[in-house]
């Protein structure tokens, strides 16, 4: 059987990353090897790295090379110097737990089954954890209110609901995952995965918590819930300019990456036409563009979305 490679991003983790490191050794699944790159700690994480590295040579592996400016670009960077037929994404501040790799493995194995050679990503959920591990959610999934039944390459590019943290790619979805002209083109390492898998093969949803997320002031992107947070975001899309700013980022990021997924081979024939247009939205009106995303289906019913279409 084949290895399971772990990509662990680290980057002055100090605090977190020894208790994630023992999660992954105390996994009920050992055919893994376990992947870190430090991307220029400057407290003592990697230290913390290299004393595990001594103690479990054939599990933990520092890969050493200069820092890559950040989390997506830290976990492209491993992703391209892996071997192993499957790869998981690992956060250094959350702890999995025992039967993570058994279970997405699993799954894995039988989705290759169903789907013979296809590139497939499995995804799963998880509980939202405070810094000392005390649940605060028993689902990332509803807390921050993603539907895992809609992950379509259309449904995605409006809201990725796939946490890197989660999933498994197999060798067929790491080699065209990296395929990419630029980088830059790329917002986040599994937003561009799972619309890989969605373009070219099958994204699978394991219905499973397998993993604490740790919910602290630091997370790059967190799970905050309110349950008035959609009446301040219509104030706010309304009053403040910067939010109109992010909106046209947001365009702009559909774009981007839109010109990544065009250049993959083998895309389901379903979305050929559709990413060829997408490459054109510059050039479309405003309400010609609102009536493209209507017919996509990447306007989500509420008024956030309106205002996004209509004022970029």
């Amino acid at each position: 059987m084949n290895k399971i490679a772990i990509l662990l991003a680290a980057y002055n983790g100090e605090k977190y990353i020894a208790e994630q490191i023992e999660s992954l050794l105390s996994q009920t699944e050992k055919n893994f090897v376990c992947y870190v790159h430090d991307d220029g700690s400057t407290d003592s994480t990697i230290n913390i790295l290299k004393k595990y590295e001594l103690m479990f040579p054939e599990k933990i592996v520092i890969l050493n090379y200069s820092s890559t400016g950040g989390a997506k670009n830290n976990f492209l960077s491993m992703l391209a110097n892996v071997e192993e037929d499957y790869v998981m994404f690992c956060d250094q501040d959350d702890v999995w737990l025992p039967n993570k790799i058994e279970k997405t493995f699993k799954t894995m194995v039988l989705s290759e089954e169903k789907f013979e050679s296809a590139p497939v990503c499995v995804f799963t959920d998880m509980y939202v954890v405070d810094e000392n591990l005390r649940v605060i959610s028993d689902s990332f999934l509803k807390r921050m209110k993603k539907n895992p039944t809609k992950i379509s390459v259309l449904q995605l590019l409006c809201n990725n609901v796939v946490a890197g943290c989660t999933l498994m790619i197999n060798k067929q979805c790491i080699e065209l995952s990296r395929f990419y002209q630029d980088a830059n083109n790329i917002r986040m390492h599994d937003w561009w995965c799972a619309l890989v898998a969605a373009t070219c093969g099958y994204l699978v949803f394991l219905d499973a918590k397998t993993s604490l997320y740790r919910q602290h002031s630091v997370n790059v992107i967190g799970a905050s819930h309110n349950q008035f947070v959609w009446l301040k975001k219509i104030k706010f899309n309304l009053l403040n300019h910067q939010q109109i700013e992010r909106s046209r980022e947001g365009i702009v990021a559909i774009k981007s990456i839109g010109k990544e997924l065009v250049l993959l081979p083998n895309i389901n024939e379903q979305y050929i036409n559709f990413l060829s247009q997408l490459l054109l939205i510059d050039k479309y009106g405003k309400y010609k563009r609102m009536y493209f995303f209507a017919k996509n289906k990447l306007l989500k019913k509420d008024i956030k979305n309106i205002w996004k279409i209509l004022l970029v």
